[in-house]
């Protein structure tokens, strides 16, 4: 973001179909966001990619192992007899993962936090508690239960992010996005979010 900024100010960042994940914590660094209500960000809950068991790669969120390490902690308390039932499952996750998801989830949220007041919400006197809610809402996996959930305009709007209708807010720029999105190859991959100078 910092080089970026060096270059633009101030940042829109247009949601033509989807920003998730990183993208979304991108697009909240924003001075404003421009996407039409079809558009969505997602939860930015960290994730991690761990060894499956049988040679692949699954994502699991941060705070699923937090949840599951907390949960060995208390069942083993309550009950010695259970701890070799939950040896083969915390000796997969290695040494510090319990830490590094309490950092990364902690990290994800000051960062957010951090951009939102910095720009989005610069002279807003309400900021910090603007952007708490946002960084507590989209961070939080127990509520949303799976990272790919959808955020809409409506729900960003309701939680005073600076995000407008694209389409009503700049209907000849909305018209251009859609043609570009149409016509470039940018607009059949995985790239959804577009940056772009007021």
């Amino acid at each position: 973001m910092k080089l970026l900024r060096q270059k633009f100010k101030p940042i829109r960042v247009i949601v033509p179909v989807v920003a998730k994940s990183a993208a979304t914590m991108l697009a909240l660094s924003a001075d404003e966001i421009l996407m039409p209500p079809s558009a969505e960000l997602g939860p930015i809950d960290p994730q991690f990619r761990l060894a499956d068991g049988s040679g692949g790669v699954v994502l699991t969120p941060a705070q699923v192992l937090i949840d599951q390490f907390r949960q060995a902690q208390q069942e083993i308390s309550q009950n010695q007899a259970l701890a070799p039932a939950w040896a083969p499952i915390l000796q997969r996750y290695g040494v510090g993962l319990y830490q590094m998801s309490l950092n990364a989830i902690d990290l994800s949220k000051t960062l957010v936090k951090q951009w939102m007041m910095a720009y989005m919400l610069n002279g807003n006197a309400n900021a910090a508690q603007i952007a708490d809610d946002v960084v507590d809402f989209l961070a939080d996996h127990n509520a949303f239960k799976s990272h790919g959930r959808r955020v809409d305009l409506e729900e960003l709007r309701t939680r005073n992010v600076v995000a407008h209708d694209i389409r009503t807010t700049d209907a000849t720029l909305w018209q251009r996005v859609e043609e570009a999105w149409r016509r470039r190859p940018i607009g059949r991959t995985s790239l959804a979010t577009l940056a772009s100078r007021r």
